[in-house]
């Protein structure tokens, strides 16, 4: 297993952008806050115009090989659920890393 997690962002110029790459850092800081899990966060600036870049899809967020969205922000759980997918693909786990039914609300 790597040292860490890459979640890499693929930005334009326009909010949607801006949007994700800081749902990416505030990801990152979660999985290291709750769960000791290293995240590193790499945002490639593309060069585009707003239009260009939306028919291209971007913003785009990987998380190692693992496309989590695509044109669009994602979600801060998409990418938590993606890292933890990740981890147990590199660990041959099947079952789930945590049981959420024995957490009490």
């Amino acid at each position: 297993m790597a040292d860490y997690i890459m979640v890499t962002v693929y930005t334009g110029p326009d909010e949607e952008s801006r949007l994700a790459e800081r749902i990416a850092r505030e990801a990152q800081v979660f999985l290291a806050r709750e769960y000791g899990i290293p995240v590193e966060v790499a945002v490639i600036r593309v060069p585009l115009s707003g239009e260009e870049a939306r028919e291209e899809g971007i913003p785009t967020t990987l998380v190692e090989d693992i496309a989590v969205a695509s044109g669009r922000a994602p979600l801060m759980v998409e990418i938590v659920d993606a890292v933890f997918d990740k981890i147990k693909e590199e660990h041959g786990l099947t079952e789930p890393l945590f049981d959420l039914a024995s957490v009490e609300a």
